[in-house]
Protein backbone atom coordinates (compact mmCIF):
# COMPACT_ATOMS: atom_id res chain seq x y z
CA UNK A 1 0.00 0.00 0.00
CA UNK A 2 2.46 1.91 1.04
CA UNK A 3 4.57 1.87 -2.49
CA UNK A 4 1.13 2.51 -4.31
CA UNK A 5 0.94 5.93 -2.59
CA UNK A 6 4.66 6.98 -2.97
CA UNK A 7 3.70 6.20 -6.44
CA UNK A 8 0.70 8.23 -6.81
CA UNK A 9 2.51 10.98 -5.26
CA UNK A 10 5.64 11.07 -7.83
CA UNK A 11 2.92 11.07 -10.63
CA UNK A 12 1.13 13.69 -9.70
CA UNK A 13 4.31 15.87 -9.09
CA UNK A 14 5.38 14.54 -12.78
CA UNK A 15 2.16 15.98 -14.14
CA UNK A 16 2.47 19.27 -12.42
CA UNK A 17 6.14 19.46 -13.01
CA UNK A 18 5.01 19.01 -17.35
CA UNK A 19 1.84 21.19 -16.41
CA UNK A 20 4.15 23.96 -15.52
CA UNK A 21 6.23 23.05 -18.48
CA UNK A 22 3.58 23.28 -21.27
CA UNK A 23 2.68 26.92 -19.81
CA UNK A 24 6.03 28.03 -20.83
CA UNK A 25 6.40 26.58 -23.79
CA UNK A 26 2.77 26.34 -25.17
CA UNK A 27 4.70 24.28 -28.62
CA UNK A 28 5.59 21.24 -26.74
CA UNK A 29 1.74 20.28 -25.35
CA UNK A 30 1.75 17.78 -28.23
CA UNK A 31 5.34 16.39 -26.84
CA UNK A 32 3.32 17.05 -23.00
CA UNK A 33 0.13 14.97 -24.08
CA UNK A 34 2.64 11.96 -25.40
CA UNK A 35 4.08 11.96 -22.57
CA UNK A 36 1.39 11.73 -20.34
CA UNK A 37 0.04 8.72 -22.33
CA UNK A 38 3.34 6.86 -21.79
CA UNK A 39 2.77 7.74 -18.28
CA UNK A 40 -0.74 5.94 -18.47
CA UNK A 41 0.45 3.08 -20.62
CA UNK A 42 3.39 1.98 -18.14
Amino acid sequence: MKDNFVEGRDLKLTLYYLLMLSKKKTVEKSNLFSTVISLKNV
